[in-house]
């Protein structure tokens, strides 16, 4: 008796939750016209419905009329009848006299468009070719109003050699047909699918699987070229702050070929890459430009780091993210910022990886002058006020300082954590305390403040208010200066020489790479180099000073001069000349290398956690 009521409970949960299961169908299987046709089954008998089509989605920070892409939108019953429906901007009314049996319409791809602002980067949309299909569920199906927190079941009509890669659990996979499910519309979106030909690469570092899954549309790259890189990244992640995942984790990456796409805007989203749980996706071109792709060092942790924030630790907004009207966090800063902070500390720490930091936290630096009238909160939440190319071109810039900004605030953050605890307690480890903390729930919006200062020390609100609140900047220049770093913003001035050597390892040469018209030493771009004060190059950059190119030529004090020996079509010439202050044209940021003080060298064995990597 026992065991049948256990089946009968079984059955009956079995069929209340097909009830309440929103039915999709996909058809691949005519990629060709660069569309794919869509059915959407209505969880339950109904009249009157309200279908959704999101106005925007996590990760994203611009409204996108992704509506324009579904087509030839036709609702009918079970009998085959067309039922009444209009469409207002993002909502499908349908409404009929007797119930919904489905709907049906085509979807065009974001690839391709021609538009950019009212488009959304390929990374968070979708692009469809005859052997390949990238879909992000917002861009095939919305969800009825009332049940998108309700299960969903997506049966994908596919060609036979088609392997879809996604962290999505699959119900069933056959030649043909795969059935996809997601508990709700949230986590459908959370969980793109990328359709190829299988090109597949995976790794195990401890007791974590990485998978990577690539469309390569020319077929330049490939998962196993990509591996090492990925690999080596993953690693340094492990050493940094261990794994943020539990799950899985998949990295898709679809290449276009240049030379198939059409338009002025045609490479628009090149370099792009959006977040989820327990995967990313990145959109480039179909083209190796370096071959160890060190590009991913950056952009690939910063993604996987989004599984700190906002995909475990967010506010009330995001965990009940409003998809039919938006309604936006105030905290893209915390978001955005750093996560973009831990990522490029990530590459200033760890050796394997060598990214050019400096640079980063000097741009970021002139991000914050630049937009000194930018409240980061204020700014979140207004996402874009009109849909013209003015606005749009407004609210990128603003969406750049979230970053840039954002990585400062984070810095000054992590830099007064570290003082105050003497290296003891660092911002990485305030926000995996919180991650464990909020997994599976939020912080209240308006609270976060007042939560950071709990978690860090008294006083922390107000210290941090005008920064994140306002518009002032943290004093970024003090820390820099403890570092052994001075900034240059742009237009500020610099004692120059005027000239950028740059070396040709085929040639094994030096040469004048650029040259100011009017620089110190009349050099001439193209000139090769001899030798630099009275000493041959080799000689030059092996001797035991180390960094004497870097401070006597690249960063020379108003009272040095500089002597070199050049040859200019066929003709040796001795040039002599001393520094002039120049305007900076691009922020700089200048190392003392060799030449830290004791105090810099103890703030900068904290600040890069040396203990930590050796």
């Amino acid at each position: 008796m026992r065991r049948l009521l256990l089946i009968i409970s079984f059955l009956l949960t079995t069929i209340l939750t097909a009830q309440d299961t929103t039915n999709v169908v996909l058809d691949l299987t005519n990629l060709e016209s660069k569309t794919v046709a869509v059915e959407v089954y209505p969880p339950t008998e109904q009249k009157e419905w309200e279908y959704v089509i999101p106005e925007i989605v996590p990760g994203t920070y611009m409204k996108v009329r992704y509506e324009r892409f579904y087509k030839k939108v036709k609702a009918f019953d079970k009998e085959g009848n067309k039922l009444k429906l209009k469409r207002k901007k993002n909502i499908v009314k349908i409404k009929g006299k007797q119930p919904l049996c489905k709907i049906t319409y085509t979807v065009k791809p974001t690839l391709g468009d021609g538009k950019i602002w009212d488009n959304t980067l390929v990374c968070g949309g979708s692009a469809y070719t005859s052997g390949s299909a990238l879909i992000n569920f917002q861009m095939v199906n919305g969800y009825f109003e009332g049940f998108e927190k309700r299960p969903f079941k997506i049966e994908v009509k596919k060609p036979n050699e088609f392997y879809g890669a996604s962290s999505i659990e699959k119900l069933s996979v056959e030649d043909e047909l795969d059935i996809l499910s997601a508990p709700n519309y949230n986590e459908l979106i959370d969980h793109p699918i990328l359709y190829a030909k299988a090109d597949t690469a995976s790794f195990k570092i401890k007791e974590n699987t990485f998978k990577i899954a690539v469309y390569a549309q020319a077929g330049n790259i490939n998962a196993n070229l990509l591996k090492p890189r990925f690999e080596a990244f993953m690693h340094a992640i492990d050493t940094f702050s261990g794994f943020t995942t539990d799950r899985d984790y998949h990295f898709l990456l679809y290449f276009a070929d240049k030379d198939k796409l059409k338009g002025m805007f045609k490479t628009f989203g090149s370099g792009s890459a959006l977040e989820h749980k327990n995967s990313s996706v990145y959109y480039g071109m179909d083209k190796v430009f370096d071959s160890t792709f060190s590009y991913y060092n950056y952009v690939g942790p910063h993604e996987y780091f989004h599984t700190i924030t906002p995909l475990n630790l967010h506010s009330e907004k995001i965990a009940n993210f409003n998809y039919r009207e938006s309604d936006m966090s105030a905290h893209v800063w915390m978001y955005e910022g750093i996560t973009d902070y831990l990522a490029l500390m990530l590459n200033a720490e760890a050796s394997n990886l060598r990214r050019s930091y400096t640079q980063d936290f000097a741009f970021a630096a002139q991000s914050a002058i630049n937009r000194d009238k930018q409240s980061m909160t204020e700014s979140a939440t207004d996402i874009i006020a009109r849909r013209n190319m003015v606005s749009w071109i407004r609210k990128v810039f603003d969406i750049m300082n979230y970053y840039e900004k954002g990585k400062i605030i984070a810095m000054a953050m992590d830099w007064e954590l570290m003082e105050r605890t003497n290296g003891e307690k660092r911002l990485l480890d305030v926000m995996l305390e919180m991650k464990r903390d909020y997994e599976g729930s939020y912080f209240d919006d308006d609270s976060l403040l007042s939560i950071l200062e709990s978690y860090t020390y008294e006083g922390f609100k107000e210290q941090f208010a005008p920064y994140i609140e306002g518009t002032e900047n943290p004093p970024f220049e003090e820390y820099f200066e403890k570092l052994g770093w001075t900034f240059y913003p742009k237009k500020s001035e610099i004692q120059s020489y005027g000239i950028y050597l740059y070396k040709d390892r085929e040639a094994d040469r030096y040469y004048i790479g650029s040259a100011r018209k009017k620089n110190a030493l009349g050099l001439k771009k193209g000139d090769t180099v001899l030798s630099i004060n009275n000493q041959p190059l080799k000689e030059y950059f092996n001797k035991a000073e180390k960094g004497s190119y870097y401070h006597e030529v690249a960063y020379p004090q108003a009272s040095d001069s500089l002597k070199m020996t050049i040859k200019r079509d066929g003709e040796v010439i001795e040039a002599e000349g001393s520094p002039k202050l120049e305007k900076v044209k691009y922020e700089k940021m200048k190392v003392n290398y060799y030449r830290f003080t004791e105090e810099q060298k103890k703030y900068r064995a904290l600040f890069f956690e040396e203990e930590k990597w050796r």
